[in-house]
This record gives C-alpha cells, structure tokens and sequence, in this order.
C-alpha cells in the first residue's frame, strides 16, 4: 500500500489533541502503516492570541460555567486516559497559554522535517512538566530538543514568519466547518473528527487506503 498522508488539525494545549494523536499513531502501527507517514500539522488556536496565564482548571470553569467539582471530573477523565497510551497529564502544573508561537514554530520544524518531534515536544512540556509553551525561550530550547537549528528557532520568533501559514490553516478549518479538534484528514478525502478509539481509526485508515 503506499505511504498515508496525515493532516492533523490541532492544537499544542488541548489534551484530547494529545490523546488523538498517540490513539491515531497507535491505529498505524496496528494497521501496519506506521511506515513513511507524511505528517501535516494544520492550526487550530483554541484561545486568543493575547491572553493571561492561568489555571487550566480555573480556564475550564470560566469556560464551561462549571464548578470545581465538574472541571475535577474532566480533568481526572483526561488524566486517566494517559497511561494506556504513555503519556502523563499534571494539570496541577499546567497553566493555559497562547499557542500562536508555538504553531509559527512547528511549521518551521515542518519544513525541516521535524514537525512530529517538536509537537511531542510542545504538548508534553504543557501537559506533563508545566512550561509555558508561549515563552519564546521555552521555544527556543523545545525546538532545539527537537532538532531545529537555533538560528531558525530564533529568527521564526523575532518575526512575523509563518503568521499567514496560521492564519491560513485557520481559515481552511472555517471552510470545512471543522469546529473543534483534533480533527483528522487522512488521505486527504477521510475526514475524522474527535479523538476517536484506536479501532475506529484503524478502520478509518484501512478504508482511506481502499483496503
């Protein structure tokens, strides 16, 4: 079979984005078409691009109207579904973050082609360790770890570089009327919203791929 093309429409602080992404990866390797995969990852902000930094709690409850109670059972569902698939959420370290700069970023590690490893990157420092993935020397050092030349990292964060790539990601997911993420293109003709279960993605994959 050839290679699968993966658009993945997301973004850095969303937890379900996470999750989608290591079920989708999961899905590939089951279906055995882990091999060659052209990743594509499109921008989805979910929170303005000014915004002050706060509890991921806190934002949830303002969000949703919900108490503390409510926002304590999301997050505790969130948390549990991490280990099964390797990941570790610590939302009493985690703090909400504009994602712009992030996004900027990963279309430049794209085009070195280290997109993947810098969005791994991206979303364990939010999700597991607490930084602030709108800090631009929090960029600098995650997207050296990734590969990215510094140089670059640098260059991309003290310009506007890659604003209209955002910008246009955005207005293609308007166009789709895609109105939450994750949401999965794959072969670009399979559309698939949400972070469904591995199985659901296997057979989305094996019917994208005609099987």
């Amino acid at each position: 079979m050839p290679p699968v093309s993966i658009d993945l429409y997301s973004d850095v602080v969303c937890p379900w984005c996470w999750i989608g992404k290591h079920r989708l990866e999961k899905a590939l390797q089951e279906a055995g078409l882990n091999e060659g995969v052209e990743w594509r990852f499109h921008a989805y902000e979910l929170g303005p691009r000014q915004q002050a930094p706060g509890t991921v709690a806190q934002h949830l409850g303002e969000k949703y109207q919900v108490g503390p109670e409510e926002v304590k059972q999301m997050l505790g569902r969130v948390e549990s579904l991490g280990p099964e698939l390797g990941l570790h959420f610590d939302f009493s370290k985690a703090r909400t973050a504009a994602s712009f700069d992030a996004h900027r970023l990963v279309k430049a590690a794209e085009k070195a082609g280290k997109g993947p490893e810098l969005m791994e990157s991206l979303h364990r420092a939010h999700f597991s360790e607490g930084q602030d993935i709108s800090d631009h020397a929090v960029l600098e050092s995650l997207a050296l770890q990734a590969g990215l030349d510094p140089a670059e990292a640098r260059r991309v964060l003290s310009t506007d570089a890659y604003t209209k790539e955002v910008d246009e990601d955005e207005a293609r997911a308007a166009s789709y009327e895609i109105r939450g993420v994750p949401f999965t293109v794959i072969n670009g003709r399979l559309g698939v919203p949400g972070a469904q279960p591995v199985a659901t993605f296997v057979q989305a994959l094996k019917q994208a791929q005609g099987a």
